[in-house]
């Protein structure tokens, strides 16, 4: 099922990702497309302002595996970003966005689209994005991530 229609809004919030209260009173079960819908306008809305700003998202040691290359935790993946790829800036369209409960405190999120680095229209490629958020105490946070671009 769908989760998300339509582009990201310039006006969300920048501030933490919260689900304080769904995790008190709801389970992924339930609230699994509005959890789905707040969890991907944070996360490119931030992370195209700021890619560091979107490490506490991110348990500690999540694993991430980014075009083969796998990494362990936000330190890894921001070292390698800016480090290996030398990407310090980018920008995403979404195209397609999916996602379903695994249980009642697991997300699997997939989204296809495009995205550009650095400022640099000859770097836009297509991309699949693949999460898995999991609770932690009231929080929920990105426990498992896949990134692959096919052009």
């Amino acid at each position: 099922m769908s989760i998300y229609n339509g582009t990201l809004s310039n006006n969300f919030s920048t501030q933490q990702f919260n689900t304080n209260k769904k995790c008190n009173n709801n389970n992924v079960l339930t609230i699994y497309k509005e959890l789905g819908k707040e969890f991907i306008e944070h996360f490119y809305n931030t992370i195209t302002n700021n890619i560091k700003d979107v490490s506490h998202m991110y348990q500690q040691n999540t694993y991430i595996t980014h075009n083969g290359v796998e990494l362990i935790g936000f330190n890894q993946y921001i070292e390698y970003f800016k480090s290996t790829l030398n990407i310090h800036k980018l920008e995403f369209e979404l195209k397609k966005v999916d996602g379903q409960p695994l249980d009642k405190n697991t997300l699997l999120i997939n989204i296809i689209g495009k995205v550009k680095a650095n400022n640099d229209n000859s770097t836009i490629t297509e991309f699949s994005e693949t999460f898995i958020l999991g609770t932690f105490g009231k929080n929920y946070q990105i426990t498992r991530q896949i990134f692959m671009t096919f052009n």
